[in-house]
């Protein structure tokens, strides 16, 4: 049994980053340390203040076990069960798709365009965590927003994020956007938005250990990947404004195709839009109806 003069906090961080370069583990020191911190209830400021200190048994007890699920490849998401995106906490765990940092570019690109808008409306499919339709919402007040999400442990992690981020300017809906009907909601939108599932079925038999802890439904497009590409772009203009525009992420090899798919369902100024690492990720277009 180990005691608290085992480890200090810095000689258990070394430990810890030894642990997942052994395994492999991509950025383990970044892993390692935010792994630290939440085991040990720390901030970065204070782990530099203490790090000669001894720490706790019950801490170290909590690091190895974290340490240890993610040598099995759970994502460190997961493990911390809290991300930050648009400058906002969002819980996650099992069951929910990770915000990722290219799917903050959706939201820029909303929140841009209603900007001078009063009162705007926004729609957000298939929304996970609801990062995408929170982040919207807690960045213009006035915006009346709506999330819909089918997966039920994915909603209740939207609802949690509603919760933890003070937002009441959202409605959460938990239903299948395929079975979405006009008197499910009582205005036009300004703006729809959509992470949804776009790899497709051959591609999710090579997918990475960790993005294999999420849920398949959220990251299976189908065949081609396009399944729901097809859907929302048929659909929008039922339920957007005249001059509204949809805003999809997309796979990086998918632009032309899901470019190809707004412009034969009425939308004008299609854009293909790349992510900071030069790779298509978003296409947007208004729609003239």
């Amino acid at each position: 049994m180990m005691t608290t003069t085992d480890y200090t906090y810095n000689s258990l961080f070394l430990w810890g980053k030894t642990i997942l370069a052994n395994h492999n583990i991509e950025n383990c020191n970044f892993d390692a340390m935010q792994l630290l911190l939440k085991a040990s209830e720390l901030t970065h400021e204070k782990y530099i203040l203490n790090k000669n200190l001894p720490v706790s048994n019950e801490n170290i007890i909590k690091y190895q076990n974290m340490i240890e699920r993610r040598t099995k490849g759970e994502p460190l998401q997961y493990i911390l069960g809290e991300w930050e995106f648009f400058g906002l906490t969002f819980s996650v765990g099992e069951g929910v798709l990770i915000p990722r940092p290219e799917t903050e570019m959706l939201v820029e690109f909303s929140l841009d365009f209603i900007k001078n808008t009063d009162k705007p409306t926004v729609l957000d499919l298939c929304s996970g965590t609801g990062c995408i339709p929170i982040s919207i919402a807690k960045n213009n007040p006035d915006a009346n927003v709506f999330g819909v999400e089918l997966s039920h442990k994915a909603y209740k992690y939207f609802t949690e994020n509603i919760t933890l981020n003070n937002v009441t300017n959202i409605t959460s809906i938990n239903k299948d956007i395929f079975s979405l009907k006009n008197t499910d909601f009582s205005c036009k939108f300004d703006v729809i938005t959509s992470n949804p599932p776009y790899i497709t079925t051959e591609e999710m038999t090579f997918l990475q250990k960790e993005v294999l802890f999420e849920p398949s439904m959220a990251l299976d497009g189908g065949e081609d990947g396009l399944i729901f590409y097809r859907y929302i772009t048929q659909i929008a203009k039922d339920y957007l404004k005249n001059g509204g525009m949809l805003a999809v992420e997309i796979g990086e090899t998918q632009g032309n195709d899901v470019k190809e798919l707004f412009l034969k369902n009425s939308f004008t100024d299609v854009a293909i839009q790349k992510d900071f690492n030069g790779n298509d990720r978003i296409v947007k277009g208004v729609l003239l109806k």
